[in-house]
């Protein structure tokens, strides 16, 4: 059986819905599956329980078993060197990697020497998590894949600069897996070969997310936006808008989910603009609660919006909103014109303008048939696009 093995960051991060399944994926499609993850957070896996009871998974927290004596470290160091004396020449090269002499980094080389010697794949969510795979991909035959998904291909990353930081990854990496055009042009501008780059979007489960047919209250139409509530989804926006709504007196309703760290702002904002008949804040929910509340809204708002050299890749919530039903209006931000169809299943926006999107809200508002019409629209479009039977295949294809 072909093994493959997940490198990640911190995991599993509720927000990260997209790397649960993808491991999964690879579960469904027969392939032996194991985790080396930096940082485990234990009080997420109740929400992804279905995942750590399968019995074909084996999660490993990364430990270079660095002993905290220093003669003990050295003995071992010395130990791990003598068996392995014919591979000299890739430790050194590794030292040189490393482009600082510690004794860890032996410890280092070990542990990861012992991964990719025994797996066939090894899969790396988020770019800025590909070291020292890189330097591994030169020595040995496994397949390396690194999935980027949007902040890892913007540049700073945090204290990373630029300045060469991909060019290995870039030469030897056998696939770069996007999500959509925009973070291909992203990454071709940073000097990754087209000719590796794979695009294959995140997909959503249309089974989970899909249409409730009840009788809903014509009188409101009910707008819904899911995300963090960070400058760079741009709900602030929605809350202006939602005064302009007041302003006419419509009766039309916004629900946010989710929380950050821009939470007290908006509270207070709400509160400024008197617009607690307009606007709710109802904090994060679990994807179970989330295909309820999709179920319970009209329209889905998706306000983001360009930040620090960077903007949304893709956007999952807005395909779950169409598999759901919902039309969709959007700021043209990034890669979000990619998940819906401009006219037909919703309506792009120009970036920061709220007049636009407010006129849109009226559309609706004042064309309810024309909620139901979209709304079919975008489920057929998620279904055909990115459902995951569809995925799930083109990832069966690059694993192979």
């Amino acid at each position: 059986m072909k093994k493959i093995c997940f490198k990640i960051g911190e995991f599993p991060n509720v927000s990260e819905t997209f790397v649960v399944n993808q491991i999964q994926y690879a579960i469904d499609l027969g392939y032996e599956v194991s985790l080396i993850i930096g940082k485990l957070k234990s009080d997420n896996i109740k929400f992804f329980s279905s995942l750590f009871k399968q019995k074909s998974l084996e999660v490993n927290i990364i430990d270079y078993s660095v002993p905290k004596s220093k003669i003990i470290r050295l003995v071992k160091w010395l130990r791990i060197l003598m068996f392995n004396l014919f591979r000299s020449k890739e430790i050194i090269k590794f030292y040189q990697y490393s482009k600082s002499f510690s004794l860890s980094h032996l410890y280092i080389w070990y542990y990861y020497h012992k991964i990719v010697t025994k797996n066939d794949v090894v899969h790396v969510q988020f770019g800025t998590k590909a070291h020292p795979m890189d330097f591994f991909k030169k020595f040995y035959s496994f397949k390396l894949i690194v999935s980027f998904h949007g902040h890892d291909a913007f540049f700073p990353i945090g204290h990373i600069q630029q300045k060469g930081y991909y060019d290995l990854l870039f030469k030897v990496a056998d696939v770069i897996n996007t999500n959509t055009k925009y973070l291909t042009n992203q990454l071709i501008n940073i000097g990754c070969p087209k000719k590796i780059i794979r695009e294959i979007p995140v997909a959503v489960d249309v089974n989970k997310f899909k249409r409730q047919f009840k009788e809903k209250d014509n009188k409101t139409l009910k707008l819904l936006n899911v995300g963090r509530l960070h400058p760079i989804k741009g709900q602030k926006f929605l809350i202006e808008l939602m005064s302009k709504v007041k302003e006419y007196e419509q009766d039309v309703f916004l629900t946010i989910v989710g929380t950050g760290e821009l939470k007290k702002e908006y509270e207070d904002l709400i509160d400024k603009k008197n617009l607690h008949s307009y606007v709710k804040m109802v904090g994060a929910k679990t994807q179970q609660e989330l295909k309820k509340i999709y179920n319970e809204h009209d329209v889905f708002l998706f306000s983001s919006i360009p930040y620090k050299s960077r903007e949304e890749t893709q956007g999952l919530v807005c395909l779950e909103a169409q598999a759901s039903g919902l039309p969709i209006i959007a700021f043209n931000s990034g890669g979000v014109k990619y998940t819906f169809k401009n006219n037909e299943t919703g309506f792009l926006c120009n970036i920061y303008d709220v007049e636009e999107m407010y006129k849109k809200v009226c559309f609706f508002y004042e064309n309810r048939e024309q909620v139901l019409e979209l709304g079919s629209e975008g489920r057929k479009f998620v279904e055909e696009n990115f459902s995951e039977d569809i995925i799930k295949n083109k990832w069966r294809k690059i694993y192979q």
